[in-house]
């Protein structure tokens, strides 16, 4: 659901387009919904199941987003929470799971993005990332994330994309990222 405020954007291609406050993700045949208030994203080919007693919450200016073949999974009791202007995704073919009584949060301003099997809270302003197997962890007002055989960064501002295919993408084994500020990789 979208509330009365956001809208609805479909591309058949790979496209990038960023608003006031908003994230926004693209990939080829994917639909993608951004806007000054919240959002709430699914692309194609890709789940998103909440179980009974879950909670998913996004507040104006951030995005909940998953990727053409990842799974986002949350069991009962669990809670997914993204405040203003935070970007919660997860990439190509990788899983983003929290058990029954776990919590996942992201402060204004920062970036959060969780593999199968690790945990991470990170504060304003400051992304922590980590993918199975590894950690990662960038300083204020930066983006780092990791994804399943992918590396990516992009600065402030919460501008992100990662998709097979896409436009100034990373895809699923490679290591190159362009945001709209910066031009920067993250390493392996």
């Amino acid at each position: 659901m979208m509330s009365t405020d956001s809208n609805k954007i479909m591309f058949n291609g790979s496209n990038r387009i960023m608003s006031n406050g908003s994230n926004m993700m693209m990939s080829a045949g994917s639909n993608m919904m951004m806007s000054d208030g919240s959002n709430k994203m699914t692309i194609a080919g890709s789940n998103r199941m909440m179980s009974a007693s879950s909670n998913m919450m996004t507040s104006a200016g951030s995005s909940m987003m998953m990727r053409v073949g990842s799974n986002m999974m949350r069991s009962a009791g669990s809670n997914m929470m993204t405040s203003v202007s935070s970007n919660m995704m997860t990439s190509v073919s990788s899983n983003r799971m929290t058990s029954a009584g776990s919590n996942m949060m992201t402060s204004a301003g920062s970036s959060m993005r969780m593999s199968a099997g690790s945990n991470m809270i990170m504060s304003a302003g400051s992304n922590m990332m980590t993918s199975a197997g590894s950690n990662m962890m960038s300083s204020a007002g930066s983006n780092m994330m990791t994804s399943a055989g992918s590396n990516m960064m992009t600065s402030a501002g919460s501008n992100m994309m990662t998709n097979a295919d896409s436009n100034r993408m990373t895809s699923a084994d490679s290591n190159r990222m362009t945001s709209a500020d910066s031009d920067k990789l993250a390493p392996t």
